[in-house]
C-alpha cells in the first residue's frame, strides 16, 4: 500500500489459492511498509499487515489462516532465511 493506495505489485497479482510468486522473489526496501491481501480483481485489500524488513533479511511470506473466522486466525508468516538456521514471525492483520 502506498499512501492508504493499495498498490497491485507485478508478479504478485491474481495468485489462486496454493500458487506462488515466482522464486526469485522481489527486491524490498529496509524499513516499515504495510503489504495487503486482496481478493483477485479486487480494488481494496482483505487484510493488510505492518513489516519492517532490515537491510539483509531474506523473507518469504505465507498468508494462513481463516478469513471466514473459522479454524485459525488469518494472518501473514513471515520467514526469514538469512540466518542458517530459518526462523518464522506472524503479523497479525491491522
Amino acid at each position: 500500500m502506498s499512501g492508504g493506495t493499495f498498490t497491485a505489485v507485478p508478479g504478485l497479482t491474481d495468485l489462486a489459492f496454493g500458487d506462488a510468486s515466482a522464486s526469485s522473489g522481489l527486491a524490498l526496501p529496509a524499513g516499515p511498509i504495510v503489504l495487503g491481501i486482496a481478493a483477485a480483481n479486487a480494488p481494496d485489500p482483505v487484510a493488510t499487515f505492518s513489516v519492517a524488513p532490515a537491510s539483509g533479511q531474506r523473507l518469504f511470506a505465507l498468508a494462513l489462516g481463516s478469513l471466514a473466522g473459522q479454524g485459525e486466525d488469518f494472518r501473514l508468516v513471515q520467514v526469514d532465511t538469512a540466518p542458517a538456521t530459518w526462523s518464522a514471525t506472524s503479523v497479525m492483520p491491522g
